[in-house]
């Protein structure tokens, strides 16, 4: 039990993570391996485009309504087929979130703390 205790106060400490509501959107396509120039034009057509596109809410929807636990010292593995949301939950999860939307109505918590949550 002393153990325990004293792992919480170092740095480094593993934390859990809690899930709910979690809906990710789409932005734009993340699929290329390496940038050039002509994918950096192309990406800024795409995102003028985009624009206009996301007014009218036809953004494509990757998640939608997951909720999950992982508690300290867990580990999570995500199987699915490829284009499933795999991926994109665990970015989701981790923060990394280029090219994609989560709803406002998610929430991401670590240990209690929120990463996203537009609580009232």
């Amino acid at each position: 039990m002393e153990q325990d205790e004293d792992r919480e106060d170092k740095p480094g400490v593993r934390i859990g993570v809690s899930f709910c509501e979690l809906n990710v959107y789409g932005l734009n396509s993340s699929n290329r391996y390496q940038p050039t120039m002509t994918s950096y034009t192309a990406d800024l057509i795409k995102s003028f485009v985009n624009l206009f596109r996301h007014r009218n809410g036809s953004r494509p929807k990757i998640l939608k309504s997951f909720d999950g636990l992982v508690r300290s010292g867990e580990m999570l593995l995500v199987l699915g087929r490829p284009g499933s949301g795999c991926s994109t939950l665990l970015k989701a999860l981790s923060g990394e979130i280029r090219g994609l939307h989560i709803d406002q109505n998610s929430k991401i918590s670590y240990d209690g703390e929120y990463l996203y949550c537009h609580c009232h």
